[in-house]
């Protein structure tokens, strides 16, 4: 019997049918740098737009994660937003993205 091992998890949340969007979490805490988050994303991301029928996924991400950022940008999320100063971590306060996805804009997934 194979072995699996629990690498992380990516949600759909906050699904709203009536104006057709919602919002996206994804945390991986082990296997990174191999296409694990990219190809999750991608995904998810196909299922909400092609079978779920939104037209648009959000996320936010803090400016410290530049390795989510570059893979959201990757798979065509384009930044909308910036919330300054919202968590604060080690005495210093980070500012967040606000990061959207439309269905229109998503024909590479």
């Amino acid at each position: 019997m194979p072995t699996f091992e629990f690498i992380g998890e990516i949600v759909l949340n906050q699904i709203d049918h009536t104006h057709q969007f919602a919002n996206l979490r994804i945390g991986l805490s082990k296997q990174r740098d191999k296409g694990w988050g990219t190809e999750s994303i991608r995904s998810v991301l196909s299922f909400a737009f092609n079978d779920l029928l939104l037209n648009k996924v959000e996320l936010e991400v803090f400016e410290f994660n530049e390795r989510a950022i570059h893979v959201y940008k990757k798979v065509g999320f384009q930044v909308e937003g910036f919330r300054r100063e919202i968590f604060l971590k080690d005495g210093k306060f980070f500012s967040s993205y606000q990061m959207r996805l439309l269905a229109r804009e998503s024909s590479s997934i």
